[in-house]
C-alpha cells in the first residue's frame, strides 16, 4: 500500500503546476488509516452516527488511507478527524495535504477520494493500446 500511495503522490505532483516529482515521497512514511481501522473511539462513533456501517465497509479502502511520517502516524493513532486534519495540513505530501481540506470524514468523502486516486492510478500505470490482429 505504501508503494501504491507513493506512486500516486508522484503522479499528483506531475499534474500540479510548479511541483517537482522528485521532492517526495520520503523513506520514513507509513500508511495512515484516516478512519481508524481498529475499534472506533467515541468521537468517531459520534461523527459516523448516521452510518456506523461505514467503518466496517470503508476502513480499508484506498480512499481512507494516506501517507504520514511514522512519528506523526503513531501520535495520531485513533485521534478524531479534527485533530488528524491539522497534521495532514502540515504534510509535504500533496495527497495527504488534500485530506485537510475536508470539513469532515465520511463514507462519501472516502468514496470521492477513492475516485480521485483511481484517476491517478490510470495515469500512473498506463497500458499501451491493444492492436487488432487482422
Amino acid at each position: 500500500m505504501r508503494y501504491l500511495l507513493g506512486r500516486l503522490e508522484l503522479v499528483a505532483r506531475q499534474r500540479a503546476k510548479g511541483e517537482h516529482p522528485e521532492v517526495a515521497p520520503v523513506d520514513n512514511l507509513t500508511v495512515e488509516h484516516i478512519l481508524p481501522k481498529g475499534k472506533l473511539p467515541p468521537p468517531w462513533r459520534k461523527a459516523l452516527a448516521g452510518d456506523l456501517d461505514a467503518h466496517q465497509e470503508c476502513r480499508n479502502l484506498l480512499g481512507n488511507q494516506c501517507l504520514l511520517r511514522a512519528k506523526t502516524n503513531r501520535r495520531l493513532a485513533q485521534k478524531p478527524f479534527d485533530v488528524k486534519v491539522k497534521a495532514f495540513a502540515e504534510s509535504e505530501l500533496l495527497l495527504t495535504r488534500s485530506v485537510s481540506k475536508e470539513p469532515a470524514w465520511s463514507r462519501e468523502k472516502i468514496n470521492e477520494r477513492q475516485a480521485r486516486l483511481a484517476s491517478l492510478a490510470v495515469q500512473a500505470w498506463q497500458l499501451p493500446p491493444v492492436r487488432n490482429a487482422t
